[in-house]
């Protein structure tokens, strides 16, 4: 499916749990209503597919869930797109994020063969509605997040993962999508710097007195 009235601009944060996606997410919002009277935030998509079709943490090597956490991603994204074509969105995640996680998690609860694992772990990326939208997300600011350690808290509900090796994928899949991005770590921990940080990467006009 064709992604028709893009906003101004997209925001997506992207990477492992636990590395300050959300509250970038909250804060940037905050910054930009200064602003900018449209601002549309996406956020908690993951969380409510797992409270409403039964999923938990411990199926994120389940096919099924991360395929149901990128149709509500992309319908979320439309429905923003829909509503308010001229607003700056942004997302906390994106429909990269459960590609990422299909490929590195649920290979053990596909078949058995090899050949046939190999091509549903990829399909997320292959599918019609995803393919729709990488144009979209190329002329995004998609901002890739490292781990800090410190900041890795067990709340019950986001998965424990090794962060380093989800990092590592989530470029990968970002190279193989010839997708452009920025990246974020534990060099810029402060929130004020982090903002400061993606409004000038964001060019957003009348953000720069923010």
């Amino acid at each position: 499916m064709a992604e028709n009235n893009p906003p101004t601009l997209s925001i997506y944060l992207i990477g492992p749990s636990s590395s300050g996606k959300t509250t970038l997410c909250g804060a940037l919002h905050h910054a930009l209503q200064l602003q900018h009277k449209d601002v549309v935030v996406i956020q908690e998509v993951a969380r409510t597919v797992m409270s409403t079709q039964g999923f938990t943490r411990d199926d994120v090597g389940r096919y099924e869930m991360q395929e149901a956490i990128m149709h509500a991603q992309l319908h979320a994204e439309r429905a923003a797109r829909s509503q308010n074509p001229n607003s700056i969105l942004i997302s906390d995640r994106s429909s990269i994020d459960p590609i990422v996680y299909a490929r590195l998690f649920a290979v053990t609860s596909l078949s058995t063969c090899h050949e046939d694992a190999d091509r549903r772990l990829n399909a997320l990326m292959r599918h019609e509605d995803f393919l729709g939208v990488l144009p979209t997300y190329r002329s995004s600011l998609v901002i890739l997040f490292r781990p800090v350690k410190e900041w890795v808290v067990d709340d019950g509900v986001r998965s424990m993962e090794n962060h380093w090796p989800v990092y590592a994928e989530f470029k990968k899949v970002l190279y193989e999508l010839g997708m452009p991005h920025r990246e974020i770590g534990d060099e810029v921990r402060d929130l004020d710097a982090r903002v400061t940080l993606v409004l000038k990467w964001a060019k957003i006009p009348g953000s720069s007195k923010l």
